[in-house]
């Protein structure tokens, strides 16, 4: 995979929460993570980018990023990027894990939608204040019990969200700049992965010129055509053998024709062999 397109991060829990604001001129690159991400913005000039779709963020918007998809914001000058990050792994927010729960709602609601940014009304707001401040004091260290007030304040913010989804007051919000072809071969890849994705049956896919679909395809997405398919596949399978999937069945389901193509490009990425996926974060 190109040096732009990393994955990046890892969490060996169940979250992991940061408060971060810095001035820079930093210029981040396209990356991913194998954990969904909740990132709640409080101030700056930044544009976000996920997947083809761009964002202009305004403060106390909420982006939320899926495992496996690229993303990467935009700071527009040098005001200070202000933000919490809630990491959290897709198994934390199950029903398995949360009493028959599904946490994931609004994650999935998100996908349903085709976007990645929330917005709340003003009659809200005063809730999600609350809720930052709580989730900030979490990060204080050497408080009593602090490990389990944080998870308490990170399931109350999380419990809260799908709630305030569920009574319609959540709002999802368009991409101010998304290309309908390159959305439509993206679409196309992540619900086909075990078909044919070379370049040729994605162009005429699409109607384009191999070529100019490969151009476009990096301009909007940051990493080119075949590695995004080969990262995609790999993602997969990994969570398929860690969900308890045979490597074999694994390798192929996501899309691999060859066995011995898919066990190098395994352990290029993740530096184990296949076998070895439950062992990964």
């Amino acid at each position: 995979m190109e040096s732009n397109y990393p994955k990046t991060g890892y969490i060996n829990s169940d979250f992991s929460l940061f408060y971060l604001h810095e001035t820079s001129d930093r210029d981040f690159t396209f990356h991913y993570h194998d954990f969904h991400k909740i990132l709640l913005f409080l101030g700056g000039n930044v544009g976000y980018r996920v997947e083809g779709r761009s964002y202009e963020l305004r403060p106390k918007n909420i982006v939320l990023v899926r495992a496996g998809e690229i993303h990467r914001p935009v700071l527009h000058d040098n005001q200070p990027y202000e933000r919490l990050i809630l990491y959290l792994s897709p198994d934390f927010l199950s029903p398995q894990q949360q009493d028959g729960y599904d946490l994931n709602l609004i994650f999935d609601t998100a996908e349903a939608c085709g976007t990645n940014l929330v917005s709340l009304p003003p009659s809200v707001q005063p809730y999600l204040d609350g809720h930052i401040r709580q989730l900030k004091d979490s990060l204080v260290p050497g408080g009593y019990a602090a490990s389990l007030f944080q998870k308490t304040v990170v399931l109350t913010f999380l419990i809260w969200l799908n709630r305030t989804l569920k009574d319609g007051s959540l709002r999802y919000q368009s991409a101010a700049a998304q290309n309908p072809l390159i959305l439509q071969v993206l679409d196309y890849i992540n619900s086909h992965l075990t078909a044919d994705l070379s370049v040729d049956t994605l162009s005429g896919l699409c109607h384009l010129h191999r070529s100019y679909l490969m151009h476009l395809f990096k301009a909007q997405t940051g990493v080119t055509l075949l590695h995004y398919v080969t990262e995609k596949r790999l993602f997969w399978a990994k969570q398929a053998i860690k969900g308890g999937a045979p490597v074999t069945q694994a390798c192929y389901q996501c899309g691999f024709s060859d066995y011995s193509c898919f066990y190098k490009a395994f352990r290029a990425r993740f530096g184990v062999p296949p076998k070895d996926a439950r062992k990964l974060p």
